[in-house]
C-alpha cells in the first residue's frame, strides 16, 4: 500500500453545465449542452437536466443531439473559465485537508491521511463533502480509498449515482478494483479497446494475466498503471494553495535525510514567514509545515498560537516539538511554510516589568504543543447557582469574565454527577456526624451550614422543586468535604441511586 495514506475523489458528473446553471446571469435557456471539438468533431461534453430526459447523452456528436432535440441550446466550452472554476472549488475543498488538487478536468482529489476524525471518521467526512456540493447545485459521485487512481476509478466508473460514496477499507482495495473497466486505468482510448477484444475488459480480468505479457505488447506504462490503482506505487499532485495566504518556500539541491536539516531549513523558512507577515502587520495563528519527500510523498505538521505572533524562534520552538515524528525516507527535497490562519498582530505598550516578566502566550504555546490544544484552558464563572453549571472551560488567554463567585467557599475537586453517600445525622437541618462513602467511614469533627440552594425553575419542570442543603464538614482524620442533602428526588434512580445525601466535592 502507499504508506497508510488516504485518497477521496470527487467526479463532477455534469461539471459544465451545472458550473453554467449556477452563474450570477442565469443559466442558459433550457434544454442546453455544452459542446467541445475533438479531433474536428463537434460532441457533447456535458447537458442539462432537461437534455438528459429528451435523450442527448455525453460523447455523442452535436449534429446527432441538435437531430434528436428541437431547439437545443449549444454553448461552447469555455477550458479557461471551467479550469479557474475547478481551481476555486479546490480551494474551497482546503476545508477538509490541507493537501487538495483538481483532478483531471472534471474531478477534485484531498488526501485525507490524519483529518477524517475531525469530522467523525471516513465515511461522514466523503458524505459531508458530497452533500455540501450537492447543496451548491452540483452534480456529484465520490468515493474514498489508499489508492488516488482506485478513488478517482470508483468515483467515475463505480456503480450508483447517489448517495454518501464508497469508502474502501484497508486491504480491500483488490476487491473493489476487480470489477471497474479498463477505462478506469487512464489509458488511451485505443488500448483500452485493445484490451477489450482480448476479453481483459475489466480490471479483475488483467489483474490475473500474466504481468510480463502485458508488459511485451502493451508496454510498461500499463503495469505501472495498475500499480498505481491498487496503491503499490505513490501518486504524488501538487496541492492548490489560497492565493492570499502566506507562505515561504524552499528548495533544497541536495535532499536531507536527518532531523538537524529539517530544523535548519524550518528556521529558515520561520524568518522569511514572518517578515512577509510583518510587512503585512500581521501575525501567524495557524502554521502549516509541509514537506515534500523524493518519493512524492507529503508530510504535513500544524502548529497553532495562541495569539498572532511575529516571533520566528517561537514559530520554530511550536514546530520542534513534533519535528521528530517526520519519517524523511530516502529524503526531503521540498518544504513549504503556509499561514493557514494569520491575525492583526495586537501593538502593545511596553512596560518597566517587561525586561523581567515572561510573555505567557509562548509558555501556552509550547505547554499545547506537547499535551494538545484542547487540553490548555482556564475556569471562568457562568451565571448559574448550581455548582456543576456555575462554571465553564474558556481559553487560555481569554479576556476575563465580568462575573465573579461571591457565594461563599467552593471545593477544588468537584463531582459530576455527585455521588452518593451513607449518613448519619439528625433531622430536620443537622450536619452529618458521620457519613460512609467509597466504601469507607468518616467522623465529622466539624462541621459549617446549611447552604441553601434552589434549582432554576425556567429549565425544567422537575427543577422547579429541586431544593439543596450543602454542608462543609472536617473529618477527624483532617479531611475537608462538600455534602449536599436533597430534599426531592430530582437527581433520580439513574443519577445516584436511591440516596438522600450526596457528595459533591472534596476541598484541596
Amino acid at each position: 500500500m502507499s504508506r497508510g495514506r488516504r485518497y477521496a475523489c470527487v467526479w463532477l458528473t455534469r461539471w459544465p453545465a451545472d458550473r453554467l446553471k449556477r452563474q450570477p446571469g442565469g443559466p442558459p435557456p433550457e434544454p442546453f449542452i455544452v459542446a467541445e471539438t475533438a479531433r474536428q468533431t463537434r460532441r457533447v461534453r456535458s447537458a442539462s437536466a432537461g437534455a438528459l430526459q429528451a435523450g442527448v447523452r455525453p460523447g455523442q456528436t452535436v449534429a446527432l443531439a441538435q437531430a434528436s432535440v428541437p431547439g437545443l441550446t449549444i454553448v461552447e466550452v469555455d477550458p479557461g473559465a471551467e479550469a479557474a472554476a475547478l481551481s476555486r472549488l479546490a480551494v474551497w475543498a482546503l476545508r477538509y485537508t490541507p493537501l487538495a488538487a483538481p483532478d483531471g478536468e472534471d474531478g477534485l482529489v484531498l488526501d485525507t491521511t490524519g483529518a477524517d476524525h475531525l469530522l467523525g471518521g471516513e465515511a461522514a467526512l466523503l458524505s459531508d463533502l458530497l452533500a455540501r456540493l450537492r447543496k451548491a447545485g452540483l452534480s456529484v459521485r465520490g468515493a474514498l480509498s489508499s489508492s488516488r487512481s482506485l478513488s478517482s476509478g470508483l468515483a467515475r466508473y463505480g456503480s450508483g449515482t447517489d448517495g454518501p460514496g464508497r469508502v474502501v477499507p484497508q486491504g480491500g482495495e483488490g476487491e473493489a478494483a476487480a470489477a471497474l473497466p479498463v477505462a478506469a486505468l487512464g489509458l488511451p482510448r485505443d488500448q483500452a479497446d485493445a484490451l477489450a477484444r482480448l476479453g481483459l475488459g475489466r480490471i479483475g480480468a488483467l489483474r490475473a494475466a500474466p504481468r510480463a505479457s502485458l508488459a511485451l505488447r502493451f508496454g510498461p506504462e500499463l503495469t505501472a498503471a495498475l500499480d498505481r490503482l491498487h496503491g503499490h506505487r505513490p501518486e504524488p499532485f501538487e496541492p492548490v494553495s489560497v492565493p492570499d495566504r502566506i507562505a515561504a518556500r524552499l528548495v533544497l539541491a541536495e535532499p536531507i535525510a536527518h532531523s538537524a536539516g529539517v530544523e535548519a531549513a524550518l528556521a529558515k523558512l520561520s524568518a522569511e514567514l514572518c517578515r512577509k507577515l510583518a510587512a503585512r502587520g500581521q501575525g501567524v495563528r495557524v502554521a502549516d509545515l509541509r514537506c515534500e519527500r523524493v518519493d512524492g510523498e507529503i508530510l504535513t505538521l500544524r502548529a497553532r498560537a495562541a495569539v498572532a505572533t511575529q516571533d520566528a524562534d517561537h514559530l520554530c520552538r511550536l514546530f520542534r516539538e513534533t519535528a521528530a515524528t517526520i519519517d524523511p525516507g530516502f529524503g526531503i527535497e521540498r518544504l513549504t511554510l503556509l499561514a493557514v490562519r494569520a491575525g492583526r498582530k495586537e501593538a502593545r505598550q511596553r512596560t518597566t516589568e517587561d525586561d523581567t516578566a515572561q510573555p505567557l502566550p509562548p509558555l501556552v504555546d509550547r505547554i499545547a504543543a506537547r499535551i494538545g490544544p484542547g487540553r490548555v484552558y482556564r475556569i471562568a464563572p457562568t451565571e448559574a447557582d448550581l455548582p456543576e453549571r456555575s462554571c465553564r472551560l474558556a481559553g487560555p488567554l481569554a479576556r476575563p469574565s465580568p462575573l465573579v463567585w461571591d457565594r461563599g467557599p467552593r471545593p477544588t475537586f468537584l463531582f459530576v454527577p455527585p455521588e452518593p453517600v451513607q449518613v448519619l445525622a439528625l433531622l430536620p437541618d443537622r450536619p452529618p456526624r458521620r457519613f460512609t462513602w467509597r466504601g469507607r467511614q468518616h467522623r465529622v469533627a466539624r462541621a459549617d451550614g446549611p447552604e441553601c440552594m434552589l434549582g432554576e425553575w425556567w429549565r425544567t419542570d422537575a427543577e422547579a422543586a429541586l431544593t439543596r442543603d450543602y454542608y462543609r464538614v472536617e473529618t477527624e482524620e483532617g479531611g475537608r468535604y462538600w455534602l449536599f442533602r436533597a430534599r426531592d428526588a430530582s437527581l433520580g434512580e439513574g443519577a445516584a441511586g436511591a440516596a438522600e445525601w450526596f457528595m459533591h466535592g472534596v476541598f484541596a
